[in-house]
């Protein structure tokens, strides 16, 4: 993770230098998105009690598309507004489930949020990790509710690495783009890192990218895990 951290750090800082002035396979890097459809079937248990012999992660990859239901649901938990109701601030985080018994993907992602607002750590507890895994076992699109992405990503291993993980990867094209108030806009660049697998050789759309900077492909790598 930290070797994957570093590797985006170098790529954020190279795309703000922009802004200011036989098993090999190519990777391209675009979203996190994943839409090929698969069988998964997840199932959510009625009781309070928090059971992380009844979690299966990581799941087989790929995932399915989430359907208009899933999004929907999502959508529609107010988990902050409902964490206040639930969980007031005089409510310990040993009482949080006591306090109210999740029966949803909702209810789990609410009570996930409201043990992320007590926890001082730089990780979070285990108790707000598996009412996060719990919301994400009934509903997978509520790792990515803003609420709840903001406080658990990364902390679990949700997915298996798809099996065309296994190979090098041996090319990376990175394109940003940026529109919004304030001037330049809109913002675009393309940045690619060729011969990924031996000597990386990085290129821009900009002549911004100083030509001195190198990257370890063992760092490259890491985005197939």
């Amino acid at each position: 993770m930290k070797k994957f951290m570093t590797l985006w750090g170098i790529l954020i800082f190279m795309i703000s230098s922009c802004n200011l002035g036989g098993n090999s396979v190519p990777a391209i890097v675009t979203s996190p998105a994943i839409n090929t459809p698969v069988i998964f079937t997840p199932m959510v248990t009625s009781t309070a009690a928090i059971t992380p012999k009844s979690l299966i992660f990581p799941v087989v990859f790929p995932l399915p598309i989430l359907s208009k239901q899933q999004i929907q649901e999502v959508a529609g938990c107010k988990i902050q507004e409902l964490a206040s109701k639930r969980y007031p601030e005089n409510i310990t985080t040993a009482n949080l489930l006591d306090s109210f018994s999740p029966t949803s993907g909702c209810d789990w992602a609410v009570l996930s949020y409201g043990y992320a607002v007590r926890n001082e750590a730089n990780s979070p507890s285990q108790p707000g990790l598996e009412a996060f895994k719990k919301a994400v076992l009934s509903n997978y699109g509520f790792a990515l509710a803003s609420l709840v992405f903001n406080n658990y990503f990364g902390s679990a291993s949700l997915v298996q690495n798809p099996q065309f993980a296994n190979q090098e990867i041996t090319k990376v094209e990175i394109n940003y783009t940026w529109s919004g108030l304030g001037n330049p806009s809109p913002i675009k660049h393309f940045l690619l890192i060729d011969q990924a697998n031996g000597k990386p050789i990085i290129s821009s759309s900009t002549d911004s990218i100083d030509s001195s900077i190198s990257l370890d492909k063992n760092l490259v790598q890491d985005f197939a895990q």
